[in-house]
């Protein structure tokens, strides 16, 4: 006779061994515990998360696990479990500490499920070590601690949320020194409130937001409205802020006050326009003096010489008389350019009629076969770029009337791949564009300031007895202000 185990005993004890195996290669802490709060079990992770050895734990009072202060208390809830044993986390909304074999202490998360076994109550407890998460969760705390004193400190600029729907949801002491508005009056508000009503009723705040749930990001320069009623200008950006699946969240809007620095450029403006008008006048002033006064003198002189010939000898006093007439014409012609330069033609607000009443006011006055090349389609140009393209325009056809003894001269506004492009030919003496001029020259140095305002570069082809090309290239399309 035999003392084999039955099957049912042997499949009993692959379960166990099987069991066993499962709760030693656990990756969390796993501590079972009869009805009377002693260790019946205990896994490898456990023993290395509090720094035991195998054997030393066993049947020691699970509070072994948990600081003195604490052990109190423990045995009241462990009373409790005992009474009403459930799948539940442990200490749930408290903060759950163990201690080491060594006495240091940890933060832990722990999980409770009722087991039972030969006719006893059993809790079986999972531990995670969760040290590593409450670190990173402090160092974001501190992270969004340091980061929310530095925006809501910051006073050059307004930094505020906005929800998906554009309300406003946070408000730095930047926002309230530009607006006037305290958080706790504008919390909630729709972002119109920011705006003047021409502003709402053209669709600007709806187009930035929707412009920033698009493309990520808008930017703006326009004008906004304080708790006053006055108006101020602003520039900023607005972004959009997407959750990890890419869900909208609202939106961050960074503003400036650049009323005054906007006011200090103008006036920086003014007064070099000032400047240049002054310099323009005592130019115009000597070449008045040294070229028309002598010429009018020179014809004068002419007059007097073919007056003392007409009896004594009338084929040179004709002859006098007629190049006194030639010098007329020529001061007739330098006048009508003085006037042109002096009240030149005026920009329309739109760049084909302007660039046409320009060429007609040319020729006339400065008697300079003028022709004029539009392509029949080119892209939209806002009043700021179409003025600074003017005045190239302007100023290269001053430079060929003065310098460039030409006798034709073309105005050609095209769009090329992408590219706006204004040239200005002509077929006059040309120059050496490799020799640097004189500072007075200004020329060359205003169309290059213009070209930049529109957005562009100023070229210049050239050379001696091969006419000009002054040439302007330009993005085409407007960026959006507002």
């Amino acid at each position: 006779m035999t003392n084999d185990a039955s099957p049912e005993a042997a499949a009993a004890s692959g379960d166990a061994a099987r069991y066993r195996a499962l709760v030693e290669s656990a990756p969390d802490g796993i501590v079972e515990v009869d009805s009377g709060g002693c260790i019946v079990l205990i896994n490898a992770e456990t023993r290395r998360m509090f720094g035991y050895e195998n054997g030393e734990l066993l049947g020691q009072p699970v509070g072994t696990l948990i600081p003195e202060r604490f052990r109190q208390a423990h045995l009241g809830h462990q009373a409790g479990y005992a009474r009403s044993p459930t799948l539940r986390p442990m200490g749930s909304g408290l903060e759950l500490v163990g201690q080491r074999k060594d006495g240091s202490e940890f933060p832990v998360e722990i999980s409770l499920s009722p087991t039972q076994g030969g006719g006893d109550v059993f809790a079986m407890a999972i531990i995670r070590d969760i040290s590593e998460r409450k670190r990173a969760e402090a160092a974001l705390r501190e992270s969004d601690e340091r980061f929310r004193l530095i925006v809501n400190d910051v006073r050059d600029y307004a930094i505020f949320m906005l929800d998906p729907d554009g309300r406003i949801a946070s408000w730095n002491i930047g926002a309230q020194l530009i607006t006037g508005y305290t958080a706790e009056e504008c919390a909630g508000w729709p972002c119109t409130e920011l705006y003047p009503r021409a502003a709402i009723d053209q669709g600007v705040p709806a187009h930035e937001l929707t412009l920033a749930a698009a493309e990520g990001r808008s930017e703006f320069e326009g004008v906004r409205v304080r708790k006053d009623g006055t108006e101020y200008l602003a520039s900023g950006v607005v972004t959009a802020l997407r959750g990890e699946r890419g869900n909208l969240r609202g939106f961050s809007c960074v503003l400036r006050d650049i009323t005054e620095r906007r006011r200090i450029q103008d006036e920086r403006e003014r007064l070099r326009i000032v400047a240049e008008a002054e310099h323009e006048r005592e130019r115009i002033g000597m070449d008045l003096h040294d070229g028309i006064i002598q010429s009018i003198y020179a014809v004068g002189l002419n007059l007097e010489a073919a007056a003392d010939d007409v009896t004594r000898d009338p084929p040179e006093a004709q002859a006098r008389i007629d190049q006194a007439i030639d010098r007329l014409n020529d001061v007739i012609r330098d006048i009508r350019s003085y006037i042109f330069e002096l009240r030149p033609t005026r920009f329309t607000g739109e760049i084909r009629e302007s660039l046409a009443n320009l060429a007609q006011e040319f020729r006339v006055n400065s008697l300079i076969d003028t022709t004029i090349e539009i392509a029949p389609e080119l892209p939209p140009l806002g009043n700021e770029r179409g003025l600074a393209i003017f005045h190239v325009a302007l100023e290269a056809l001053a430079n060929a009337r003065k310098h460039s003894h030409a006798t034709a001269v073309t105005i050609a506004l095209t769009s090329v791949a992408g590219t706006l492009r204004l040239e200005v030919r002509d077929n006059g003496v040309g120059f050496d564009t490799s020799v640097r001029y004189a500072d007075d020259h200004n020329g060359l140095r205003n169309m290059a300031e213009r070209a930049r305002a529109a957005g562009g570069a100023l070229s210049v082809e050239s050379t001696p007895g091969g006419g000009a090309t002054v040439r302007v290239e330009t993005p085409s399309g407007d960026k959006l202000t507002c």
